[in-house]
């Protein structure tokens, strides 16, 4: 018996579905060359 019944797979499956309707949105108020440099710079 798990923890908590909610997998890391099914957040994931959340983050990308709530995203996906945002990226036009977003692609078209930031170019897509700035909006990689700020999430590597996120991430690294």
């Amino acid at each position: 018996m798990r923890p908590s019944p909610v997998t890391k797979d099914a957040v994931v499956q959340l983050a990308v579905m709530t995203l996906v309707p945002v990226a036009p949105l977003a692609l078209t108020m930031i170019p897509l060359n700035e909006l990689l440099k700020r999430l590597l710079q996120v991430v690294f």
